[in-house]
């Protein structure tokens, strides 16, 4: 295993590891890098991630390519992943979320048991913490007055 060593503090430093398999990336033509965050990886694991989903492994940032075949001399090819068409199809195909239809017991315009329950513990456990007799929190109603 060769290891380079920077003159400067004394610091080792190996091969580039895959963090998605694990293993060393010997030579620099299996070696892809990522655009624009320049992230590391062999390149089959991220030419199979890379047509899986379209974000960095490591920081989840988007892929917009990746650099790959890559030489000594500086030169390397390029692979350009377009955006997702997925996000791009709702919007032109004039798609529009469903509107749901209220719980059952929900009366119209007003808050659940359940809703009115919860206010009522809310509104007990904040008279314990802050010490007050009366702490109010203002229902739904109250609150679009």
């Amino acid at each position: 295993m060769a290891v380079d060593v920077d003159d400067e503090d004394g610091a080792c430093e190996g091969l580039p590891t895959c963090p998605i398999c694990l293993t060393e990336i010997f030579e620099l033509r299996h070696k892809a890098v990522v655009v624009p965050c320049m992230h590391v990886f062999c390149l089959p694991c991220l030419k199979r991630w890379s047509e899986q989903k379209r974000v960095c492994p490591l920081c989840k940032g988007r892929i917009k390519g990746y650099m790959y075949a890559i030489e000594s001399s500086g030169k390397y090819k390029e692979r350009v992943i377009p955006a997702s068409p997925w996000r791009r199809h709702i919007y032109d195909d004039d798609l529009w979320a469903l509107p749901i239809d209220p719980p059952p017991g929900a009366a119209a315009g007003g808050a659940t048991n359940r809703q009115r329950r919860l206010q009522d513990w809310i509104d007990r456990e904040l008279r314990a913490v802050l010490q007050q007799e009366d702490v109010n929190i203002p229902s739904p109603q109250q609150s679009k007055l």
